[in-house]
């Protein structure tokens, strides 16, 4: 029975770290689209929950030259927006170089497509509700139009995370209690006598 329990305890764990490395690893396309449309926004914590109360930096890139400024909009979970932050864009930069702060999926394009010049601007937020939020990046340019209440928007790409309330323990802490009240109630289990 003992040789049971620590197999299911053994595969129970090889299965959280393999699930937690996939999502981390793969998480969101993000950036992805900026190699077909020449736009693109990312967090970084693109993929993966946001504690309440921590930096959010948003990062939106362009492969378009004319853009001027970046109009970045943030939406509480019940869509207020909350924070409307115009951005000139810094640049232009050319691949591998990247801006500080950003998710690894931009580090990855950057070293997989050298030679590319771009503009970007990053806003940085700490969300203070817990939900889903979304971040909205309006690219300005010459050629724009009107659009959800601004002038000259040339593309617009979204965004979104979800804040979860802070855990004191944190997440391992969580899973090592998971894992305890686990393995108290297979041991309470076999103490108990077999009634039929």
């Amino acid at each position: 029975m003992k040789s049971r329990f620590a197999a299911v305890m053994l595969l129970s764990c090889i299965l959280l770290i393999m699930g937690a490395s996939t999502v981390l690893a793969d998480g969101y396309k993000g950036w992805s689209p900026i190699k077909q449309t020449g736009y693109a926004v990312i967090s970084n914590y693109q993929g993966i929950d946001v504690p309440l109360g921590q930096d959010v930096i948003v990062t939106a890139g362009t492969t378009d030259m004319s853009i001027t400024e970046i109009v970045f909009r943030w939406h509480d979970p019940i869509d207020n927006v909350v924070r409307e932050e115009p951005v000139s864009v810094s640049g232009p930069l050319t691949t591998p170089n990247v801006p500080p702060n950003v998710h690894q999926e931009v580090i990855d394009w950057a070293n997989a497509n050298p030679g590319v010049t771009y503009l970007y601007a990053q806003d940085t937020y700490a969300p203070n509700v817990v939900g889903d939020w979304g971040v909205q990046a309006f690219f300005i340019g010459p050629d724009g139009r009107s659009k959800c209440g601004l002038e000259d928007v040339v593309k617009m790409r979204a965004t979104s995370f979800n804040v979860i309330p802070e855990a004191y323990l944190g997440t391992m802490g969580i899973i090592i209690a998971m894992l305890g009240a686990f393995y108290f109630f297979a041991i309470r289990k076999r103490k108990l006598p077999l009634s039929m």
